[in-house]
Formats: structure tokens, sequence, C-alpha cells
């Protein structure tokens, strides 16, 4: 196999596997990626208010999110927001 062979394979593979990952979200993971495209900004109290959840329910999701290159993790603590990842 030629190398650029090889390249297309690897990128093909990696939007293959982005369409998997878009396939597979849950009604609340496309809230808040509907939430942070309108607004351009996302925190855990906005995510708390949208899906009437506890805050260790609110971390969990947008953790889950952040490990899955959905979100884009910003600043620390209580200034921590989160945006839609440039690779989004």
């Amino acid at each position: 196999m030629k190398r650029q062979d090889m390249l297309i394979h690897r990128d093909y593979s990696f939007s293959a596997s982005a369409l998997n990952v878009r396939e597979r979200l849950t009604d609340t993971e496309e809230k808040i990626l509907d939430y942070a495209r309108s607004c351009s900004v996302i925190t855990k109290a906005d995510v708390m208010e949208l899906l009437g959840t506890s805050a260790s329910t609110a971390t969990r999701v947008l953790r889950k999110m952040v490990n899955a290159n959905l979100l884009k993790r910003n600043g620390k603590a209580r200034n921590t927001n989160y945006t839609i990842n440039p690779l989004d």
C-alpha cells in the first residue's frame, strides 16, 4: 500500500469514527450542544438549569462530553466553562 493511500485511509477512519460519535449522541448531549452552539459557551450551572439535574450529574455529563471531544473545557474551578470543540 502506498503512503498516500495510507494517509487517505487514516483520514477516512477518523471521519468515520467522528460520524459514529454523532450518531450515538443522547438527547441530553444534543440539548447541551444546541445550547453551546447558540450561546457559544456553557457552564455547569447552565447544564443544571437546562436539564434540571444536580451538580454532580451535570459534571458527569460535561466530563463525558469533554472526553468524547465534543466540548472543550476552559478555565478551572469556578471559572470553568465549556465551548464546542474546534474539531467539531
